[in-house]
C-alpha cells in the first residue's frame, strides 16, 4: 500500500485524467480502449473494495447535475411508441 503525506483531492485526480484524455489524440483507438478499460475495472474494484454500487452512486450523481445543471442533462423525449398510446 501506498501512503500519502498528501491527501489526493477528487479535483486533482479529475485534472489528471483531463490531461490523459487530452493526450489520447492520435494514440491507435485500440490502446485508448484497452487503458480506458484497464481504468474501469480498476474503479470497479475500488468501489467493491467499498462496498458501493456503482449505477445507483451514477443514478444519483446524474440526478444531482440535472437538478444543479437542467440544461447540461436534459430528460430523454418519450419513445415514439409511448407517445402513440
Amino acid at each position: 500500500m501506498i501512503h500519502r503525506s498528501t491527501p489526493v483531492s477528487l479535483a486533482t485526480l479529475k485534472d489528471l485524467l483531463s490531461a490523459y484524455a487530452d493526450e489520447c489524440t492520435g494514440v491507435p483507438r485500440e490502446r485508448v480502449e484497452r487503458e480506458f478499460g484497464a481504468l474501469l475495472l480498476t474503479l470497479v474494484r475500488l468501489a467493491g473494495r467499498l462496498e458501493l454500487d456503482l449505477v445507483e452512486v451514477g443514478k444519483g450523481q446524474v440526478a444531482r447535475s440535472a437538478q444543479a445543471t437542467p440544461r447540461l442533462v436534459a430528460p430523454r423525449p418519450p419513445a415514439a411508441e409511448e407517445t402513440e398510446h
